[in-house]
């Protein structure tokens, strides 16, 4: 082999190193890209994975908030609706005098109202089934022993409206007190909702 072919392989041979190194860096620098892209692919998939899981929890908390409120609103209805029917159950006892003494309760109530009104003259309501407890000689007791030495005068009248209970007039109409058993009952609600709630 001669001098000029033994250059042309010195030369082949370092164009072919010189390439291979050149190869095996592109090489290099396409797995380098490669894996970049990849990365930057799995961020991306990460970060929209992240939005997406946020909003999930976002709705899912929304929806849970609903049925909470939807719950609480039933259960209000609810309770709302069986303090009704307590309260109308009690006032059918009364109306009856059912479990309790009915002239006792009509002179607490009766004094009661009294002491709210004043020693003045009223007209009084009252169920017309209590016309035997509640008279002009009862009121003007009950009237005494609330203010003694009192001489108000009462004017009675039936009212068939009144289930029980008693309802204080003044005869010039500035003020009244309904101690009716259906009101009494309605300002208990109140109470009775805490009492349930509790």
């Amino acid at each position: 082999m001669n001098q000029e072919d033994k250059l042309k392989q010195e030369l082949l041979a370092d164009a072919d190193a010189q390439a291979a190194e050149i190869m095996a860096r592109a090489q290099e620098e396409a797995d380098k890209l490669i894996q970049q892209t990849r990365q930057n692919a799995a961020e991306k998939r990460e970060a929209r994975l992240a939005v997406a899981m946020e909003e999930a929890e976002k709705q899912c908390r929304s929806i849970t908030a609903d049925i909470e409120l939807e719950t609480n609103r039933r259960w209000l209805r609810k309770q709302e609706a069986c303090i009704d029917e307590l309260l109308q159950t009690a006032l059918a006892k009364a109306d009856k005098a059912e479990g309790f003494d009915r002239a006792a309760s009509l002179a607490s109530l009766a004094k009661e109202a009294l002491a709210a009104i004043g020693d003045r003259d009223c007209v009084v309501f009252f169920n017309p089934a209590d016309e035997a407890i509640v008279t002009r000689d009862w009121l003007q007791k009950l009237s005494r022993e609330v203010y003694p030495g009192s001489n108000s005068v009462y004017v009675l009248k039936a009212d068939p409206s009144i289930d029980g209970g008693i309802v204080l007039k003044t005869k010039d109409g500035a003020r009244q007190v309904d101690n009716s058993y259906r009101t009494r009952l309605k300002r208990m609600k109140d109470s009775l909702r805490l009492v349930a709630i509790s």
